[in-house]
């Protein structure tokens, strides 16, 4: 809620940005943005940046707010603008100095010790809106704030929604308190959305950690903490945007023993600096030269022949003296010859006898070895992983009560390349002589060229003590970005600048210098407004001089560094700014003084590198440039109504609008394929173009809307947006385009722009706040759809015979086969990028806050098998004809000349298939398990010896998978597909193929007998039939066979007839009288027998008409090859092939 004494106020749309600045922990150098001046402050605390570890809040308890019984400063705006009564956090969590067991929560994104203060949650709603109690604030004492905006908690009045919540999670020494801010609302701005998180760890660290965020009222309220108004730390960023999908710990930094920023940059340096305090200078020795480029302003560069750093005799003897048993050194390193051995980065080790030393190239070429004389093993060596001309981070502790080194290696690119530990036997020794850095020493036994670091050392720190995990990883994640250990801005000295006649810094530079730095000002606003003014100095042999007259100051386009620097810091590449009505020369008077402030001047355009040319009016010849650049940047960019577009779904262009939030229909565009933006105007702060502006602005994606990560959270899915990218940005006045434009994930989402490379020429000296701005509106996106589908198949078995029988060994032609493992599919979502990734985001149920189209189950709709073709494709669709799947057979016969073609199927021969998503972007696809092929029995060719003998068939199995839901709008795809080439199938028994047939033998027999009927398996071998004796897996069934034309004895045999080596007998009961019948098997699947017997006369339908056959030209109108076999039995007869003895007595 807002302060009542705050009217409301009508402001441009311009974001505005007034934020107490960061402090210089060792200078007592304090920036204020756009203010002049602020007076310096200490800190407890440093901050770094992590990744993001969310904690799930759904089971925690959700806040009781204690409204005015709570609150100081009570607003009558309970939830709103509310507070809790102390809630018990589970352990002691020391902040500051102080031992605290409860804590506060506030609904505006505070936690606060001691202290009950409430009040109002808004300043001025703008827009954009601006927040009270900003750090410095005597009623935030001992307070932290994960985010300074007026949240709006669920419980007040509408639109305000979402949970705070808290939770103490894990066990001593290692508990958490977390307090939750989710699905949050921002008072007064309805579509805007947080989830924003606070981790208090019994280790007295802290962590803030930052999920979904759409600013949309583009607000811009403080990240930190306030012990008090002397310490504090307010972070340094332009839009919390930029802190989606990260967190941020904050850490006591340790006091260094020694900490050497190798700064220097005189001419002929004496010292290394000890900046810690402890007065443990070096002596810089030999072959040294200073003010080389470093990681962090400047670094000292050692010739690897006599030069080095040298410490004091008082630098303690590490491991060694008490106190110092545990240590840590950290240096960065810039070897210019990872081969050459004895690179000492850190030696105390002057006798060899008993010392230590960190060391690279003495274990091979890029090794780090980490060496103590008195300990076994002596040498604990890293892997080979430094190389030449690279900066590396090297930390080396060693850890007294568990005698434990470890070396861990970084690169300059964010990368932990090692971590390895070594535990030693024996007792750590010293040595007599004294310590350095790059080298071995004069006195040392190995005063040779042999023992000294060749390249550049900078940023080295020794610490008494083993640093935790945490803060080396944080020292390390600052440094890497150029900032101060603890997170701060260094400002880097500008070393032996060309000084002429003239000069000019800011303002605030110290009375008496006569150099200095001028940070980033703003197009639009007066220089004042900005960083602050800007003075002119005159002097004369690089002093102050008083000068009394007239001179001519111009502002220079500086860019062009191609020309020569003269004797007075100018070069003729730089050319005046003559179309800047802000920047024009102007005359300014010195009054017999050394010193004078510019006239009030308002840049209107950007300028990227910026200088100032100073000209005695009366003498040219007279004349100074300004030691350090600058740059004028755009106050923000104009992003109201900016499109996202594209030509169709997977190419960029202007005929349609890509804001789609809706998870079915509208247009969509393919993840990683390029599309357009447009209309973003840098603009001054006189909302004017800038229309020199020609910067690369990071896209910054706020927060996810498809899938909803309110969803997403409630079934456990992860669910962050993708990499949002621009290839190329083209210019015109001002105003950015692009045709180059990337999303990397499916779903919609929300983005911002913010410039951090414009101002790069101010790194050193500018915080990000002076130097980054950022978009003003909130641009929503989408809807982005998978580009494909990649399909990765198990390994499928097919089954022999078309059964489980152990003897099979061949297949039938016509027989049904299927399989005996079938095909399971991985499915994955991936985008359209040159070397395509998985769109993780790709899940859920459409209309419950997913996204998942693969629509299931989708069951048979069409067979294309004809012979005498190759290929057989199955068609399933889902009940919507939404989702289609294919699936292509294919057999290569062995000879090439055996071509039956495949049967015809039919929807009994294909079963559904089933799509399961896992909910990351992938899925699985199983099909077959009820699927039956079968390779064509010809009836209209006679056995053939060329194309019907047996062969061996290799089969293989094609897919595609398409997803047709997306076609509703011109320029969507028809189809967004995946496919798999064909693939190899593997029988599980066998992979011939056979023409067979069953035959019945005409059979004699007594009539006092059981009838046994001869039956076989026939198999065409290309000359002629064969019995099949491969075949011991054929079964019939008794009741397939009939009986007509006279005497009808039962069946004595058990069903069914399996048969043995392709033979088998029916047996029939004895018929107790002469005569005959006619025998037949039905084969058929389905209905009476096709037998020749006339009449046909029925039988159960065995259903293997693969083993019907040709038995007579005339047979009751039964085409060839679809004959049932019959048989005639007679018994009683003479002709039975019986012998009777009768025996007479």
């Amino acid at each position: 809620m807002m302060n009542p004494s705050n009217s409301q106020r009508t402001v441009s749309p311009m974001p505005t940005f007034c934020r107490v600045a960061r402090f210089i922990r060792h200078g007592l150098l304090c920036i204020l943005c756009f203010l002049p001046t602020i007076a310096a402050q200490a800190a407890t605390y440093g901050y770094a940046p992590i990744p993001l570890a969310w904690i799930d809040n759904t089971t925690h308890t959700n806040v009781t707010w204690g409204g005015a019984a709570q609150c100081a400063a009570w607003n009558s705006a309970p939830v709103d603008d509310d507070g809790t009564a102390p809630i018990n956090l589970g352990f002691n969590f020391t902040y500051g100095g102080t031992v605290y067991t409860q804590v506060r929560i506030n609904s505006n994104g505070r936690l606060q010790f001691g202290n009950n203060y409430c009040g109002y949650g808004t300043q001025t709603v703008g827009p954009p809106p601006t927040y009270p109690y900003t750090y410095p604030d005597a009623n935030m004492n001992n307070t932290m704030r994960v985010y300074g905006a007026d949240f709006c908690p669920g419980g007040a009045p509408a639109p305000c929604a979402g949970r705070v919540t808290y939770a103490m999670i894990g066990s001593a020494p290692s508990r958490q308190f977390v307090v939750t801010w989710s699905q949050m609302k921002e008072w007064n701005s309805g579509s805007s959305l947080f989830n924003v998180q606070m981790i208090l760890q019994e280790s007295g660290d802290f962590i803030y950690q930052y999920k979904d965020i759409a600013n949309t009222s583009q607000g811009m309220g403080q990240v930190g903490y306030q012990l008090s108004a002397a310490d504090y730390v307010a972070v340094d960023l332009t839009t919390i945007n930029s802190l989606a999908y990260s967190s941020l710990r904050f850490f006591k930094p340790t006091a260094p023993l020694a900490e050497y920023r190798l700064d220097e940059c005189t001419s002929a340096p004496t010292q290394a600096v000890d900046v810690s305090g402890n007065v443990y200078h070096g002596t810089l020795a030999g072959g040294m030269s200073v003010a080389s480029a470093g990681r962090i302003c400047t670094a000292d560069s050692f010739d690897g022949n006599t030069g080095y750093i040298g410490l004091p005799a008082s630098f303690p003897k590490l491991g060694f003296t008490p106190g110092y048993t545990s240590f840590t050194i950290a240096s960065w390193i810039y070897s210019t010859n990872v081969v050459k051995s004895g690179q000492r980065i850190f030696v105390d080790d002057q006798n060899n006898t008993g010392g230590f030393a960190i060391s690279l190239g003495d274990g091979g070429a890029g090794v780090i070895r980490f060496f103590s004389r008195a300990v076994s093993p002596v040498i604990f060596d890293s892997p080979a992983i430094v190389s030449s001309n690279n900066w590396y981070f090297v930390v080396a502790t060693h850890d007294a009560a568990t005698k434990t080194r470890r070396l861990i290696i970084y690169d300059a690119g964010g990368n932990l390349l090692s971590d390895t530990n070594n535990i030693y036997t024996g007792t750590w020794g010293s040595d007599a002589g004294t310590a350095a850095i790059g080298g071995e020493n004069l006195a040392s036994t190995e005063n040779s060229s042999n023992y000294r670091f060749q390249g550049r050392l900078d940023e080295t720190g020794i610490y008494s003590r083993v640093l935790a995990d945490t803060e080396i990883a944080a020292i390390y994640a600052n440094e890497v970005q150029g900032l101060q250990r603890d997170g701060t801005l260094r400002l880097c000295p500008v070393c032996n600048p060309a000084l002429g006649n003239f000069n000019a810094f800011d303002s605030s530079t110290a009375g008496g210098s006569v150099s200095g730095l001028i940070r980033t000002k703003i197009a639009g606003m007066q220089l004042a407004s900005s960083s602050g003014n800007i003075d002119a100095v005159s002097l004369s042999g690089g002093a102050l001089s008083s000068f009394n007259g007239n001179t001519t100051v111009q502002f220079l386009d500086a860019r062009d560094n191609s020309g020569a620097m003269d004797a007075k810091g100018c070069r003729s590449s730089w050319t005046v700014i003559a179309t800047d009505s802000g920047l024009t020369a102007f005359a300014l008077n010195f009054p017999n003084t050394t010193r004078v402030a510019l006239p009030a001047k308002t840049p209107v355009n950007a300028w990227p590198e910026v200088r100032l040319k100073i000209i005695n009016a009366s003498d040219a010849t007279q004349y100074g440039c300004s030691n350090d650049a600058f740059a004028i940047r755009p106050s923000y960019i104009n992003t109201v109504g900016a499109p996202t577009q594209d030509a169709d779904w997977q190419n960029p262009g202007n005929s349609r609008s890509l804001n789609n939030l809706a998870a079915s229909g509208g247009n969509v565009h393919a993840a990683g394929k390029p599309f357009s933006l447009s209309g973003l105007t840098a603009r001054n702060g006189l909302n004017n173009p800038t229309t020199n502006y020609a910067g690369n602005p990071t896209l910054v994606p706020g927060n996810l809307v498809l899938p909803d990560p309110g969803y997403c959270a409630a079934n456990g899915y992860t669910c962050v947006p993708g990499s949002f990218t621009v290839g190329n940005w083209t210019y015109a006045s001002g105003v950015l385009s692009s045709t180059s434009a990337v999303y990397s994930e499916a779903g919609a989402f929300s983005w911002e722009v913010e410039d951090r490379s414009f101002a790069n020429v101010d790194a050193a000296d500018s915080t990000r706040i002076q130097r980054y701005f950022r978009s003003n509106a909130v641009i929503y996106s989408g809807r982005f759809v998978p580009a494909s589908y990649r399909l990765n198949l198990n390994v499928p078995l097919l089954q022999t015979f078309g059964s489980a029988c152990a003897a099979r060994s061949f297949t039938y032609l016509g027989q049904p086969f299927g399989y005996a493992l079938a095909p399971s599919v991985t499915i994955k979502a991936m985008n359209g990028a040159a070397t395509p990734a998985q769109t993780l985001d790709y899940l859920g149920v459409v209309g419950s806050g997913g996204i998942w189209k693969l629509a299931t189950p989708l069951a048979y709709n069409s067979a294309a098998c004809t012979a005498p073709t190759q290929t057989c494709a199955m068609t399933r669709l889902d009940a919507a004809s939404k989702t289609r799947l294919i699936a292509t057979y294919t057999y290569t016969p062995i000879p090439a000349t055996a071509l039956p073609g495949w049967a015809t199927l039919n929807a009994g021969m294909v079963g559904t298939a089933s799509v399961a998503s896992a909910n990351n972007g992938s899925g699985t696809l199983t099909f077959g398990s009820t699927d039956k092929l079968a390779l064509r029995r010809d009836p209209a060719v006679a056995p053939d010896p060329v194309t019907q003998a047996p062969f061996n068939a290799t089969l293989s199995l094609a897919l595609q998978l398409d997803d047709l839901s997306e076609a509703g709008s011109a320029g969507n795809p028809a189809t967004i597909s995946g496919s798999l080439t064909a693939t190899p199938l593997t029988f599980d028994a066998g992979n011939q193929f056979r023409l067979g047939r069953l035959r019945l033998m005409n059979t004699y027999g007594s009539e006092l007998l059981p009838v046994r009927v001869p039956l076989r398996t026939e198999a065409y071998t290309g000359i002629g039939w064969n019995i099949n004796g491969a075949d011991s897996c054929t079964a019939i069934p008794t009741a397939a066979f009939a009986i007509s034309g006279g005497l009808a004895p039962g069946i004595q045999s058990a069903s069914p007839i399996t048969l043995n080596a392709g033979q088998g007998t029916l047996i029939f009961n004895s018929s107790g009288a002469a005569g005959s019948f006619d025998l037949a098997a039905n084969l058929n699947a389905a209905g009476a027998d096709t037998s020749c017997n006339n009449p046909a006369h029925g039988g159960t339908a065995a259903n293997l008409p693969w083993l019907q056959g040709f038995w007579s030209s005339v047979c009751n109108g039964t085409s060839i090859w679809a004959q049932d076999p019959n048989a005639r039995i007679r018994v009683g007869s003479p002709k039975a092939p019986y012998i009777y003895l009768r025996e007479r007595y």
